[in-house]
């Protein structure tokens, strides 16, 4: 892996991490939904100007289209979850059982795009479903 990846995924986790709290923070005078709609005009401005900064857009295809607004799809649907969570459960339970995301997408990873899947990566997936386990009960 790239050392560039490894820190943009640090700054990922890092990022996550203060928008949790900060989503407990909002819900407690906002409705859940109408939190995540703020959030994410605000992420919509960040986005568009990291476009602009970076030199601009890039050719937009069919396929790409199709795939981000599904993606946006799965986001929102899932943030939406999140907010909900986050405005009825502890911030320390929550975060972390849907930060684990990643069990999923490491699956679809090997299933879909033939990724591979070894055995180390495995034993942590267990892992992370056993702390699911833990951290719900």
């Amino acid at each position: 892996m790239e050392d560039s990846a490894v820190t943009f995924a640090l700054v990922t986790a890092v990022a996550w991490g203060v928008w949790s709290l900060l989503v407990k923070l909002a819900t407690r005078t906002l409705e859940p939904a109408m939190a995540m709609v703020i959030s994410y005009l605000a992420a919509v401005v960040v986005a568009a100007g990291y476009i602009v900064a970076s030199g601009g857009v890039t050719p937009v295809t069919a396929a790409g289209t199709g795939y981000a607004v599904l993606g946006g799809v799965a986001a929102s649907g899932g943030a939406v979850a999140f907010y909900i969570a986050v405005a009825q459960g502890q911030t320390a339970i929550v975060t972390p059982i849907s930060g684990l995301y990643f069990v999923v997408a490491a699956v679809l990873g090997a299933l879909v795009l033939g990724e591979s899947l070894q055995l180390r990566q495995a034993a942590g997936i267990l892992c992370a479903i056993v702390a699911i386990v833990l951290l719900g009960t």
